[in-house]
This record gives C-alpha cells, sequence and structure tokens, in this order.
C-alpha cells in the first residue's frame, strides 16, 4: 500500500549520506527527552546523529500536531536553503543528539558535490508524501480506517520484521495520544479502535509497541 512511497534503499543511502558526509562538517548538540532546542533551522541544516526527534506545530492554544519522526540520519531545516523561516518545532523523545551544519557550509559543500543536491530533494519529497498521506486521512470515513492507514504508513516507513515469527514491529513507541494526535482525533476513539482490532487479531500491543499481525487486513482496512 504504502511500500512504493518509501523504498528503504535510497533511504539508507541518504541516511548515510547526512552522517558521513554532512553531520561532521557541523556543531554537535545534546539534549534530554522534551528538552527545547535552542538551535532553529532558520539558517541551519539540523541531522539527528543519536536518539529520535518528533517535528512538530503549535496552536496558539497550544493544541500540538505531530508532522514526522526523525532517527538517525534524518534532517529538518532542509527548507531554509530556499525559504527564510518555516515554524516548527523539533522536540526530543529521548537523549538526542543533532549536527547543526551553517547553511553557508552546506552550500559550499554543495556547489563541489552538486550531484548530492538530490539528497535534499529526497528529503523535502518524502515530507511532502508524508504530508499528503496524512490529509488523505482526514478524508476517511471512519476513525478505524484512519488508524489503519497511519499504521500501515508507519509500518512502511520504519518497521522492521521479526524473521522467525510472521509479524511486524513498528520500533516507534506510540501512546494512544500521540497515535490520537497524528491522525486527528481522541485518545479515547484510539484506545476503542486498537481494542477492536486486538480482538480481531489484526494488531498486539505491549509497552507501547504495536505488533501488525495481519498486515493484509489491516491494509484492507485503511482502504
Amino acid at each position: 500500500m504504502y511500500e512504493e512511497y518509501f523504498n528503504h534503499t535510497p533511504q539508507t543511502k541518504m541516511k548515510d549520506f547526512y552522517l558521513n558526509e554532512i553531520a561532521p562538517l557541523g556543531n554537535q548538540k545534546s539534549y534530554k527527552k522534551n528538552d527545547q532546542i535552542d538551535y532553529f533551522p532558520n539558517s541551519k541544516l539540523a541531522i539527528v546523529t543519536e536518539g529520535r526527534l518528533k517535528i512538530c506545530i503549535y496552536t496558539k492554544s497550544g493544541l500540538e500536531k505531530i508532522l514526522f519522526f526523525l532517527n538517525p540520519g534524518e534532517i529538518y531545516g532542509e527548507e531554509s536553503l530556499f525559504y527564510p523561516h518555516i515554524d516548527i518545532t523539533p522536540v526530543p523523545l529521548e537523549a538526542t543528539t543533532i549536527s547543526f551544519i551553517d547553511n553557508e557550509v552546506l552550500q559550499n559543500y554543495l556547489i563541489s558535490h552538486p550531484m548530492d543536491y538530490r539528497y535534499l530533494f529526497q528529503s523535502i519529497l518524502r515530507k511532502y508524501q508524508i504530508s499528503l498521506f496524512q490529509m488523505g486521512d482526514l478524508l476517511k470515513r471512519s476513525p478505524k480506517a484512519q488508524i489503519c492507514s497511519a499504521l500501515s504508513r508507519l509500518m512502511a516507513q520504519r518497521s522492521t520484521t521479526n524473521s522467525s515469527i510472521d509479524f511486524y514491529e513498528l520500533d516507534v513507541y506510540l501512546t494512544h495520544e500521540v497515535l490520537g494526535n497524528i491522525i486527528g482525533c481522541s485518545r479515547v476513539t484510539v484506545t476503542r479502535v486498537l481494542n477492536e482490532l486486538k480482538a480481531e487479531g489484526i494488531i498486539d500491543t505491549s509497552n507501547r509497541r504495536i505488533k501488525i499481525l495481519d498486515i493484509e487486513a489491516l491494509k484492507n482496512l485503511s482502504e
């Protein structure tokens, strides 16, 4: 369903590029879980080198919308090369280290390695596609379809497989509140739908980890 959009081979190449080629050009800073990040992407590229972030936007009243999760080798702030400011908030989900690269340093590198611009465009387009999928979920007729679609997408983006057992385990910790935030419904609704999916043998949950036991059934419900 989403696998064709999140091919892991080019994603792995992109992560390796940022970790091995670009991150050493910057200044690294470390943050604890939920720390306020003091460098913002107005004139810097930020590369996660350790840990995990969520990228959010907030309303004036404090409502949060999660846009993306970022793992090591993934970036934010690439749009600042083309646009002066986008109002996003990075939040560490655990102890996290970020390398901040001045745009001037990055531009000088790219002048010498013009083919590597493709990694910037790849990151931007990937996030654009995720945003389109999130908006598409809002058009689905039931919260169950929205949640199944979100789980299918997260699995396609980040899942790891256990080769000895027939299931997929998401490698991101998801509270019911966070999952509701992603698709725009209440925690109570998420809890009800996840319990339904567990009763139907489609998923299982433990320690905020979600295992997909029947991916085909999940895909069918997504549609």
